[in-house]
């Protein structure tokens, strides 16, 4: 029995190894399966004429495919083209965009099975059923409808309580090398602390055991870590065979306690100061009341940049509503520590919780606004399917289509506050956007050329420290890009002299008529329509030039 997985093809700025697939592979080729991987962002073929040559070449008995909710439509395009170049086989979805909504999901995407959370386990046993001719039903962690067209669900399998016994991720299967050699400081904000980089993102825990309302447990809120030993095995491997400079932590949460990243900390500067080039690491998912100054400096030390925790508000009614487990004093000593000790922080404000109010919002603005030089994001919440907010909002009906939502609303703007009226909606997102255009520090490009190999070079002096820096091989640049100086390490804007005033201008302008419109374009929402409209010939070049 011939398996194949695909890595559904995703917009530029948001490709990377699909690790879910990429451990799924390494797992059942450790159980002696035939596995084919094929990824669709290798290439700019459409997707049916790169699924029609596959077919041809190889008949396949079960096909694998899963991810996010924002890929619902290249999900859907793929089940669609399987059915047509493969029929017969087998379709196997994944992921947060089944497990969420698994019966809608079978109606709408059509496939034979969805696994809901874990996958390792539930694939390996539904194809040895399928195999002996036994029957699905008794393949836990499985959704599917039987023949009289019901919607089964199977008993929810138990969680994986040993994340060190799983292999280290296929990577070779889905063209780990050529990810790496396409890859530019442009591309995702935290690139561009080398001219080159080659960004290892590794999982070192699954789920998260705090129940904030705006997330999703695709695997079910049990918290399940590996070992430090497990992460540098896989370090040791994955770095010096593919000349990785920046290793990147994305779980949900790294740790419950500052003893794990310092464990981390004891066993990666070593190993990065062993090797002959300059590497650096990241960290997403630390709990703002572990930060202290011991911490900060501990992982400076170790090699690390930038990290990420979770701010989303500073009232402490929006903290409590959103389930955070966090006050605002401890935000502040957070943010203050990391920011003076010179790292990088990535973190958000969101606004809109179903409690949020005019008064709510305006403690947060006015935090940012006096901190606006830290480069702390704003944004709104996403009631992504399957969150607490998600459900709230179906009760209330402020989602009324739930597939319509999934397939092409969860990334918009809306109001899901009860106590806001529209009115008041747009009068907060009026003065978010406004806040946004005119509390942030912008810098001109000293120069801005394009190099023989279509890549963008440029020299630009920070508005903190006042170094001048030069950048290069930018895929893209936009106005208003943000930043990251290599020097302080701390963010800022590219914006034109020429039209500086008359750009900042036109934002507050375009915030009181158009708020929604500018809230993607600040935050990142529509980074491939930012593509079209500002991409780098030499007229949009002048743009931001002082010739």
């Amino acid at each position: 029995m011939h398996l194949l997985l695909i890595a559904p093809r995703c917009p530029p700025n948001q490709r990377t190894i699909p690790l879910g697939l990429a451990y799924i592979s390494s797992y059942l080729k450790k159980a002696g399966k035939s596995v084919d991987c094929l990824d669709l962002n290798h290439s700019e073929e459409p997707v049916a004429q790169i699924l029609q040559s596959c077919f041809r070449k190889k008949r396949y008995s079960i096909i694998c495919c899963g991810g996010l909710s924002i890929y619902y439509h290249q999900i859907k395009e793929l089940v669609e083209l399987s059915r047509k170049y493969c029929p017969g086989a087998k379709i196997v979805l994944g992921g947060a965009l089944v497990s969420c909504e698994p019966e809608l999901m079978l109606d709408s995407l059509r496939p034979d099975y969805i696994v809901i959370g874990e996958g390792e386990q539930t694939i390996l046993d539904l194809i040895d059923h399928l195999e002996n001719k036994q029957p699905v039903e008794t393949v836990k962690g499985l959704a599917f409808r039987n023949s009289h067209g019901k919607c089964m669900l199977s008993l929810p399998r138990p969680r994986l309580t040993d994340l060190d016994a799983l292999p280290i991720p296929d990577y070779e299967a889905f063209g780990y090398e050529q990810y790496l050699d396409n890859m530019h400081p442009s591309d995702i904000e935290f690139y561009d602390i080398f001219d080159h980089p080659r960004v290892h993102s590794i999982v070192g825990s699954r789920d998260c055991p705090f129940r904030c309302t705006f997330c999703y447990h695709v695997l079910g809120g049990k918290y399940t870590q590996r070992s430090i030993k497990s992460i540098m095995d896989e370090l040791e491997y994955v770095v010096k065979k593919y000349r990785i400079n920046v290793i990147s932590f994305y779980d949900q949460l790294f740790a419950k306690d500052p003893e794990r990243v310092l464990e981390l900390c004891s066993k990666i500067k070593p190993f990065l100061n062993s090797l002959p080039w300059d590497c650096r690491w990241f960290v997403a998912g630390l709990r703002v009341p572990d930060i202290s100054d011991h911490l900060i400096k501990a992982m400076i030390d170790a090699g690390c940049f930038m990290i990420s925790f979770g701010l989303e508000s500073y009232s402490i009614d929006i903290l409590k509503s959103y389930k955070k487990r966090t006050t605002p004093e401890q935000i502040e000593r957070a943010v203050r520590t990391t920011f003076n000790n010179r790292i990088s922080l990535w973190a958000n404000f969101v606004f809109f919780d179903i409690a949020e109010t005019k008064h709510t919002a305006q403690i947060t603005l006015d935090y940012w606004i006096k901190n606006s030089q830290i480069g702390l994001e704003l944004t709104h919440l996403r009631p992504f399917p399957g969150t607490a907010i998600y459900k709230h909002c179906l009760a209330k009906g402020t989602i009324k289509d739930k597939l319509k939502f999934v397939a092409d609303a969860s990334q918009q703007c809306f109001n899901t506050s009860d106590q806001l009226t529209e009115e008041e909606f747009n009068e907060v997102r009026h003065r978010i956007a406004e806040a946004w255009a005119l509390h942030r520090k912008y810098a001109v490009p000293e120069s801005l050329q394009r190099s023989s190999d279509g890549t963008i070079c440029f020299t630009i002096e920070c508005p903190h420290c006042k170094s001048s820096i030069k950048y290069s091989n930018y895929l893209y640049i936009w106005p208003g890009m943000k930043i990251y100086c290599r020097r302080c390490r701390k963010t800022f804007f590219m914006i034109s002299t020429r039209r500086k005033l008359i750009s900042l201008s036109l934002l507050c302008i375009i915030a009181k008529i158009v708020p929604g419109r500018l809230w993607q374009y600040w935050n990142g929402l529509t980074r491939e329509y930012l593509r079209k409209t500002f991409d780098y010939d030499d007229d949009k070049i002048e743009i931001l030039s002082d010739e």
